[in-house]
């Protein structure tokens, strides 16, 4: 310790600004290198909190106090004599100034279906998450204006309707213009990326968002987040999940309980779930504690920022049943293709050439097939492997072969 604070100031915040600059990207835009300031009051640097602790006893006389009847004087050595008095110790900081680092704000953008990325990523491995300088959010940072800045620097117009978490484990919203947030406090919200504040815009609302200007390079990797895991299943199974992570189990599902957009309701978690795996809208879903069935979750408020919680475990899971047979969609066919004409194979092609008609979605891998026969034509044809989402009668495979010549109809 004593080999720290006799450190001057100019090298303290040379060892700042060397790692700050290895962090160029505080709002998604690269700053200046070793962009320190003087006046933010937060200390988020362990080294600055050790020399503040040093610095406040020594900086707390007042700026007017008159010198005593015992006028100090110093010494060669540099310590401090009061005449008829003993030595005192020098100063342990000697010409420290206030050197703190930006205080930032970070938070994450939800619809009611889940995250969404953010056009300013902070990390490559979760581009959910993001951070905004305080000093840019303008005063008195209510919660209208908190919510004006992050919809600006998301693209979104700022009469986008939205609403505003201080925290993710936060149940209610906060108002718009009774609230001020402590955003510059040591204590106030968004002031770690463990939890962030949160804003939740409509689904409907991402059609009109700007698109980002460009991306921060060389990211670092976030941390792990704790997961949830499900298995999801139909009326004759389990299906292969989307979210599947273990290559000796397709089935089982996992998701980053930061994805589940504010309150973190049963809803949510249902809604996130349904569109990650391409549940159709129209389908009924039953979610259970875990895969026995026993216990239904019912529509309320789930704690998944507690030590405990259905699906925390691997072994564990939460198990989602559809009503509804599902077509088993492979999850490496993740492109979506729109057809816009009829067509329906002979009855000898039925097992393998399967039918589509205008208006539905396919999935595909769009890895070229050649050479593939189609029985009673005169030659072979080119083709992609694609899933029919509408699994009609006379899919018993779910492949579908569709005719490079007819590639164009397809948007």
């Amino acid at each position: 310790i004593d080999q720290v604070i006799r450190v001057r100031s100019s090298a303290i915040c040379s060892i700042l600004r060397e790692e700050t600059s290895q962090k160029k990207s505080f709002t998604g835009q690269n700053q200046p290198p070793g962009q320190i300031t003087d006046h933010d009051t937060y200390l988020s640097h362990p080294l600055l909190k050790l020399l503040a602790m040093f610095s406040s006893s020594s900086s707390s006389k007042p700026k007017d106090a008159k010198p005593s009847q015992g006028a100090q004087a110093s010494s060669k050595d540099g310590s401090n004599i009061r005449k008829g008095g003993t030595p005192t110790p020098p100063s342990p900081i000697v010409g420290l100034r206030y050197c703190a680092l930006p205080t930032a704000v970070y938070y994450r953008l939800y619809t009611t279906h889940g995250a969404i990325k953010s056009n300013n990523p902070i990390y490559a491995n979760d581009q959910f998450i993001s951070r905004t300088l305080a000093r840019l959010i303008t005063p008195p940072h209510t919660a209208l204006l908190v919510k004006n800045h992050l919809l600006k620097t998301e693209g979104f117009a700022r009469t986008t309707p939205c609403t505003l978490f201080e925290s993710l484990i936060k149940q209610t919203a906060v108002e718009d213009n009774s609230t001020r947030l402590s955003i510059k406090d040591r204590s106030g919200p968004g002031l770690s990326e463990d939890d962030p504040v949160a804003i939740v815009v409509e689904v409907q609302d991402i059609e009109n968002r700007s698109a980002s200007t460009g991306q921060p390079k060389d990211l670092p990797d976030a941390n792990l987040r704790e997961p949830l895991y499900y298995r999801i299943y139909d009326s004759d199974g389990a299906l292969a999940s989307r979210a599947s992570f273990d290559r000796n189990d397709d089935f089982l599902g996992r998701i980053d309980t930061r994805s589940i957009a504010p309150p973190h309701a049963v809803a949510s978690l249902e809604a996130y779930i349904r569109s990650a795996e391409r549940v159709p809208a129209n389908s009924t879903i039953q979610m259970f504690k875990n895969t026995s069935g026993e216990t239904l979750m019912n529509d309320g408020i789930l704690p998944l920022f507690s030590q405990d919680f259905a699906g925390s475990i691997e072994d564990e899971p939460i198990a989602v049943v559809c009503e509804e047979a599902l077509v088993l969609v492979n999850p490496r066919f993740s492109k979506t293709i729109k057809v816009n004409i009829t067509f329906r194979p002979s009855d000898a092609n039925l097992p393998l050439w399967l039918p589509i008609t205008a208006g539905d979605t396919l999935y595909t891998d769009l890895v070229r097939k050649k050479d593939i026969v189609y029985i009673g034509g005169n030659q072979s044809c080119n083709g992609y492997i694609a899933i029919n989402s509408a699994g009609q009668e006379g899919c018993k495979i779910f492949l579908l072969l569709l005719f490079q010549a007819g590639r164009n109809n397809i948007q």
